[in-house]
């Protein structure tokens, strides 16, 4: 049994017009949400075993945010999950050690939409810092594909969360 954790980057910045897409930075909302979603993750004993984040400046900061909630968490980042389709994240996932029961990727929308409905068969809007959990009947990572089929666990979206039960 696998279970991958998508998360989609906190809210960015649109205030320096001068940056390109890739180095925009968190706004103050995505610097509020990021941990505390890190926080709720780690309440609810839902922490990643790995984190594998974009590079993209925003999904590399709310990767930061997760990683700071225990610093023995793997994470790493590549240029693959910057705006990755599905298959996409089925290559990076699929390199991942099997002893890894809890793969965390943090990257951008539309492909994390597009990954919870192909491996959930479910709809969810993710917004901003949403995390879904979806879990995989899979022994080992290498065995995902695109056609892989899972259980949405949950959906959490920070505008639905009681933050005051941090």
């Amino acid at each position: 049994m696998k279970y991958l954790l998508l998360m989609r980057h906190a809210k960015s910045s649109w205030d320096d017009e001068t940056l390109n897409d890739h180095d925009r930075p968190l706004n103050k909302r995505g610097q509020t949400a990021g941990p505390r979603m890190a926080k709720w993750l780690k309440k609810h004993d839902w922490m990643p075993d790995s984190i594998i984040s974009s590079t993209a400046n925003r999904a590399k900061s709310t990767a930061d945010f997760i990683a700071q909630q225990d610093e023995s968490i793997p994470y790493q980042q590549t240029e693959t999950l910057y705006h990755a389709s599905t298959s996409d994240m089925v290559e990076v996932a699929s390199q991942v050690p099997p002893e890894v029961g809890r793969l965390m990727l943090v990257a951008h929308n539309p492909g994390m939409e597009e990954a919870v409905l192909r491996f959930s068969q479910q709809y969810e809007s993710m917004p901003t810092a949403a995390v879904a959990i979806i879990e995989l009947q899979l022994d080992c990572w290498s065995e995902l594909t695109v056609k892989s089929s899972g259980n949405l666990i949950h959906c959490w979206r920070p505008k639905e969360i009681d933050w005051d039960s941090l």
